[in-house]
């Protein structure tokens, strides 16, 4: 899929990107292709116990950026607006 995104990126010139990720290779392998990352827009995403193993993996053996703390994880529950709470 990134390949894909910065071939049509630079098609159309637009070599300066805003890109939405926690991964750090698909970060670096935007930027083998010629285009400037202006912006890191991190993925919010809330530990819970049915994920949590999932998500520390990821952090750890692919070196996902990903906050497994609990002020990150209460930093997420408060943006998180009341309708969409259970």
């Amino acid at each position: 899929m990134a390949i894909f995104l910065a071939s049509l990126f630079l098609c159309v010139s637009r070599l300066q990107i805003r890109v939405m990720t926690n991964n750090p290779a698909k970060y670096s392998g935007l930027e083998g292709y010629g285009l400037t990352i202006v912006e890191r827009v991190p993925v919010q995403i809330s530990p819970n116990p049915e994920n949590f193993q999932y998500l520390r993996t990821k952090q750890q053996k692919m070196g996902h950026w990903l906050d497994m703390t609990a002020e990150g994880r209460a930093q997420q529950d408060r943006a998180v607006a009341p309708s969409e709470r259970e």
